[in-house]
């Protein structure tokens, strides 16, 4: 008479611990945003940073992924008013779109903004995007990113070594005063 063994469990959970432990060994696939993103540089004016400053104002720039972040400084002994109704993003494909800043309601994106004053010896940080980023979807509010994510080679191929445009009108003492600033995007 055979004698009966019971090594059929045994052998399939040694088989599931082995691809278990093979699983954990292997190289992460690693993802293509992983590798590339992107490098900004403001080349208009040049100066080497994200930063521009004259005598009367110091402007540095943040690129993220759904707005520009702006740190803005009042240099000057006089207030600074900047005007957004003629402010003007000029995106990669040289479109320009008019910009908000994000202290406005979504809703409110298509209506007149309030200038911004920064006193003398202050500053302040803002958040611009274009108004047209801002879209509704069945009740929804939706930001379409400004820079989209680099997950595939098109993306990266479109965005690789172009330009965009900032346009920031200012008033200083009553003197209208256009800066227009021109960035460089990398992303390799």
């Amino acid at each position: 008479m055979m004698k009966k063994t019971n090594k059929g469990p045994c052998i399939g959970l040694k088989i599931i611990i082995l691809l278990i432990i093979a699983a954990g060994c292997s190289t992460p696939k690693t993802d293509i945003s992983d590798v590339f993103h992107y490098n900004f540089s403001l080349i208009s004016p040049p100066t080497g940073t994200l930063s521009f400053e004259d005598k009367d104002i110091r402007f540095t720039f943040e690129p993220e992924e759904d707005d520009i972040k702006i740190l803005l400084e009042n240099r000057g002994t006089y207030p600074i008013k900047i005007n957004w109704e003629k402010s003007s993003y000029v995106d990669n494909d040289g479109i320009s779109h008019h910009l908000v800043t994000k202290k406005v309601k979504y809703e409110d994106k298509d209506k007149p903004q309030e200038p911004t004053v920064i006193n003398p010896k202050s500053g302040l940080t803002e958040w611009i995007m274009p108004a047209d980023n801002i879209d509704r979807s069945f009740l929804v509010w939706k930001i379409k990113p400004m820079f989209p994510e680099l997950k595939t080679p098109a993306i990266i191929d479109t965005w690789d070594r172009t330009t965009f445009k900032v346009m920031l009108p200012v008033e200083i003492n009553g003197e209208p005063k256009n800066y227009e600033f021109v960035f460089k995007v990398k992303t390799r």
